[in-house]
């Protein structure tokens, strides 16, 4: 009597083909989270590129539309009904922490550089920026003319020096600074006068800084400024700086 076998390659087959479905479940399951892994890792990159180029821009922004808020620092970013404005050090949207560092590079450009993570992974972006709304410096006011400069007085002053106020408000001539060469050592320096006034009279040999009594040279007015030493000064050489109540100074050298 013969034995029936079919039984047996049907088993057999069966267990073939449910191994072969389970590899080839594994490795679609695998290919799927895979897929799903590099498109969450492209969503998350793009979204702290966003971020951080939006910060970038908020600071841009906060700079044209505010420039006095604008400088160095490390800010969050948050908006007003119309305007992007700096809040903290830092900023939160949904699972990531944005902050941005300016950082003056040199004389009014600045590198402005944003930081977005989420505790995995961080982005940063970086652009420069000048802060072009800064007014330049005014000219200066405080002039001094020594076109006409010459010795008089036997010999023993300095006249023909011109203070010159060519800007638009008052200052005071607060304190000289002379030094002298050309000479004999022993010279002193008498006197300082502006306009004909006595403003110092300590007798000093040179450097001399003078603190002399603070003198005004009203707006678009010229005064005189004279020397007066203890002996013959011909061949001598001269260098003068004044200081005044703005905030200026001005040096100039000559030989009468």
């Amino acid at each position: 009597m013969k034995k029936d076998t079919t039984r047996g390659f049907l088993l057999i087959e069966g267990l073939i083909v449910a191994a072969i479905t389970a590899l080839v479940t594994t490795a679609i399951a695998g290919i799927y989270f895979s897929v799903g892994s590099v498109h969450e890792h492209e969503v998350r990159d793009a979204q702290m590129r966003f971020l951080a180029q939006e910060g970038l821009d908020a600071i841009r922004s906060v700079r044209d539309e505010n420039p006095s808020s604008f400088g160095a620092g490390t800010f969050g970013i948050a908006t007003t009904t119309s305007a992007w404005t700096t809040s903290g050090s830092s900023d939160v949207f949904a699972s990531y922490t944005r902050s941005v560092e300016v950082i003056e590079n040199s004389a009014d450009v600045y590198l402005v550089t944003a930081n977005v993570g989420n505790g995995v992974a961080t982005k940063t972006t970086q652009t420069l920026l000048t802060n072009w709304q800064i007014a330049p410096p005014a000219p200066a006011s405080l002039v001094l003319d020594t076109s006409v400069v010459a010795i008089s007085g036997g010999s023993k002053r300095i006249s023909g020096l011109n203070i010159e106020n060519t800007g638009g408000d008052d200052f005071d001539i607060t304190s000289v600074d002379v030094s002298w060469s050309g000479v004999a050592s022993n010279i002193k320096l008498n006197q300082i006068r502006i306009d004909g006034t006595k403003v110092w009279d300590v007798k000093e040999t040179s450097p001399v800084s003078a603190n002399i009594t603070d003198t005004i040279i009203a707006a678009g007015s010229t005064e005189d400024l004279e020397l007066r030493f203890s002996k013959n000064i011909t061949g001598i050489t001269v260098t003068i700086t004044l200081y005044a109540s703005n905030g200026e100074s001005i040096t100039e050298t000559f030989t009468p």
